[in-house]
């Protein structure tokens, strides 16, 4: 029966690109378990092969894989594609992380964590890309600077198909040479200078990826977000 007459939700796509035989067959079973429609890729050349007409709603990529490296496939999906892109990644791969990110990827989760935490990280991932927008807060904080000048939004409106950062770097350089990426890949930003402003910028824009310097003039990376009054997923680019 036609999903759309029985009001039936339709499965999202999910392409998983693994070259381990054992973990891919785990990660197709589990996830067709719960209700995707999954396709796998042994590596990263057929990934990029298979994408186009699968056209999945998110993907899993290892970070090392034979033909084509998990960095090097988000940078070709991020050309016509804003879909959610989660790196699956072993621990000796953190040094790959900062590519990873500036290439496009969405979030990160350790092997060690396991399949579940994966499966949980897919979940929130794909219910955020069906929430309603967010609108941008736009009061300002007594006794801080406005924020809101800082913000780029490429299609002057918050975007759910677009990862959303916020850049923490008290170096302008640095905070123009990352800007410059994420506009060449069409993601929306915000940039600050200090510790105090991220949590701000944090907590007002709800971002899917914080690309953080770790010393920073007010405090550390760590205590910082130690301090964020939610819990937060962060990604560290040094």
């Amino acid at each position: 029966m036609d999903a759309s007459i029985s009001g039936s939700k339709i499965p999202a796509r999910i392409l998983v690109a693994e070259d381990a035989v054992d973990l891919r067959e785990a990660l197709v079973e589990v996830l067709i378990e719960l209700d995707y429609t999954v396709q796998a890729a042994r590596d990263g050349y057929e990934a990029v092969t298979m994408f186009p007409e699968f056209n999945p709603d998110l993907a899993i990529l290892d970070m090392r894989m034979p033909m084509m490296n998990g960095t090097d496939v988000c940078a070709v999906i991020r050309q016509t594609s804003d879909i959610p892109i989660i790196m699956f990644t072993s621990a000796d791969d953190v040094a790959d992380v900062n590519g990873a990110i500036l290439k496009g990827a969405s979030d990160f989760v350790l092997k060690t964590n396991g399949i579940d935490e994966l499966a949980s990280r897919v979940e929130a991932h794909l219910t955020h890309q069906a929430a309603p927008v967010k609108p941008l807060i736009t009061n300002t904080v007594p006794g801080t600077t406005p924020l809101l000048p800082n913000v780029h939004l490429s299609t002057g409106a918050r975007s759910l198909n677009k990862s959303f950062s916020v850049i923490i770097d008290p170096d302008k350089e640095n905070r123009i040479k990352i800007a410059a990426i994420l506009e060449r890949l069409n993601q929306d930003y915000i940039e600050v200078e200090t510790a105090e402003e991220g949590i701000l910028a944090i907590e007002r824009h709800d971002p899917d990826i914080v690309i953080t310097e770790w010393q920073l003039p007010d405090m550390d990376a760590f205590k910082m977000f130690s301090e964020q009054k939610r819990s937060f997923n962060a990604k560290k680019v040094t």
